[in-house]
């Protein structure tokens, strides 16, 4: 799957690919990184939407981040942005996931998904 997903980024030109499946991954056609957070134990319909959603949102983060509208030490590359952006939101996804399955098991749905959001957000601090 790696393969694939590298030579189908090379062909559009270097844009981010994200392969959802047991472990993510993320892909320029150059930098390949896999996310092998732990989910919930059952995928849901609407998953990947709030995948596209949290990646949307770490990209529309670096924008301010690039237009320094908050103070920062670090300087992240425009570059490893978009595959930044999108490890962040399989990373955040998948961690929320895992918090509303602990509660709801197999009947968890995207809704549950959704409430966990922001606790998955704050795990990303451990990185």
């Amino acid at each position: 799957m790696e393969k694939c997903a590298v030579e189908c980024a090379k062909k559009l030109g270097g844009v981010t690919v994200v392969v959802k499946g047991e472990h993510d991954i993320i892909t320029n056609g150059e930098t390949v990184v896999y996310c092998s957070e732990q989910g919930g134990l059952k995928r849901c319909g609407g998953q990947g939407d709030v995948t596209s959603g949290a990646i949307a949102t770490f990209l529309g983060w670096s924008v301010c981040y690039r237009q320094n509208r908050w103070r920062h030490e670090n300087e992240i590359s425009q570059e490893e942005i978009p595959i930044l952006a999108a490890y962040a939101g399989c990373l955040v996804t998948r961690r929320a996931s895992h918090l509303a399955y602990n509660e709801h098991g197999f009947s968890t749905q995207t809704s549950e998904i959704l409430k966990h959001l922001n606790n998955a957000r704050s795990f990303l601090a451990k990185y």
